[in-house]
């Protein structure tokens, strides 16, 4: 019988920080051109509170729901995510931007919907805030008393690896027990390109009409949706099984292209953790000392 082990993953405290570069500059980007403090300007009336939210009284709440509270509050959460980025005491400054994310998604919740894809991002920033994902790339990195044990960087990327999968295994198979076979065998796919391509008249590719003069199209997306799903409920395997990680990713990233284009729905931050299937330590491997005296000589 094959003995099944983890597909080897390098470690290295330079991919682990890397990855906190990149999550915490897309939360970075996120926070600046998300406009919390326009929640103000809602009546709480319509709100539909969530988590801590439902302890919290009406009057603390209009507290909180007030222009200058939130941008201020916007304002210090970009601080700590910089910080974070830049590797300033990281265990600390890292832990409380991402208090402050969930309380501004939390918040952002209560008046409208989340997507599954803007989720799996602040898991990923919650785990590297665990590990030390300031060993590298740090201006002042956090002190501590024990180095790094063997294998600790890999277990961190080892654990995204596996938050990710779970997030693609859940979204699967509530698809299947909820919805099929009925999803897969009538024209839902076409219902959704067509609504969500007229929905927004900001910009308009014509994909409604193009997918209704040709059915061929919609047949194409009904064939792929039911192996996109199989490929979902699959992605643990990612972690035993090199050669299906690179599948996974390779047919997953087209799935969210064809989905932005068609149906103008971003999954870029979803798609934005596929670096994490990719081997990111390899993308910088510090070269030893004997490697660069070999260079130098080269060189003169």
């Amino acid at each position: 019988m094959r003995k099944i082990s983890i597909v080897p993953i390098n470690n290295s405290p330079e991919g682990l920080a890397l990855l906190r570069i990149i999550i915490f500059s897309f939360w970075f980007f996120f926070i600046l051109f998300d406009p919390i403090e326009e929640l103000a300007y809602l009546p709480y009336s319509i709100a539909d509170p969530i988590s801590l939210f439902e302890l919290i009284p009406d009057k603390a709440l209009g507290y909180i729901l007030n222009t200058n509270f939130l941008l201020t509050f916007r304002c210090i959460t970009i601080f700590f995510i910089l910080l974070t980025i830049a590797g300033i005491h990281v265990r600390i400054t890292s832990k409380v931007a991402c208090i402050l994310l969930i309380f501004h998604l939390a918040l952002v919740k209560c008046f409208s919907h989340m997507q599954h894809a803007e989720l799996p991002p602040l898991y990923v920033a919650i785990v590297l805030s665990i590990f030390r994902s300031d060993d590298a790339f740090a201006l002042l990195p956090s002190k501590r008393k024990k180095p790094a044990s063997s294998g600790e960087y890999s277990m961190a990327l080892l654990f995204i690896m596996l938050v990710i999968s779970l997030t693609y295994l859940e979204v699967g198979l509530y698809r299947v027990i909820h919805s099929a076979p009925g999803i897969f065998l009538d024209d839902s796919m076409k219902f959704w390109v067509v609504f969500y391509s007229l929905k927004d008249q900001d910009y308009n590719w014509s994909f409604a009409r193009l997918f209704l003069e040709h059915p061929g199209l919609s047949t194409f997306l009904k064939i792929g949706f039911p192996f996109i799903t199989i490929l979902e409920i699959l992605a643990p395997v990612s972690l035993v099984s090199k050669k299906f990680k690179y599948v996974f990713v390779f047919f997953m990233f087209i799935f969210h292209v064809t989905v932005l284009i068609t149906m103008k729905i971003n999954f870029g931050a979803l798609s934005l953790l596929y670096i994490v299937f990719l081997d990111i330590d390899k993308w910088y491997k510090p070269k030893s000392a004997k490697q660069l005296e070999e260079n130098l000589i080269a060189a003169v």
